[in-house]
């Protein structure tokens, strides 16, 4: 229910479809074209957990900026008040359609 109230949000497209999230069990990844389009996914996010009493946990909450060029992130992503931690680097496990781990980072 909480994530439904995202869907309106501009995401990242990919193959022509709108992602703004990815989930894998309790994990939930939120995905914008900006920082700004991060900070308001990030902040409907907030509100819609709040009406059901439940919070996001920020010492568990991280943020990775993806440049082709580069950047070092400058933007402040923020939730209740408290700034949201920027990471480097992330490292993920995909597995492909033939079933082959590959390792990313």
């Amino acid at each position: 229910m909480i994530l439904l109230s995202i869907n309106d949000h501009e995401g990242v497209k990919v193959n022509g479809h709108n992602i703004i999230n990815l989930r894998h069990a309790d994990d939930t990844v939120l995905r914008a074209g900006s920082e700004n389009k991060l900070q308001l996914i990030l902040d409907t996010v907030a509100e819609e957990s709040g009406k059901r009493e439940l919070e996001l946990d920020i010492k568990k909450t991280e943020c990775l900026l993806i440049s082709k060029k580069g950047r070092i992130p400058t933007f402040i992503i923020s939730c209740r008040g408290e700034n949201i931690k920027y990471i480097r680097l992330y490292i993920w496990v995909l597995i492909n359609t033939r079933c082959k781990m590959q390792h990313q980072n």
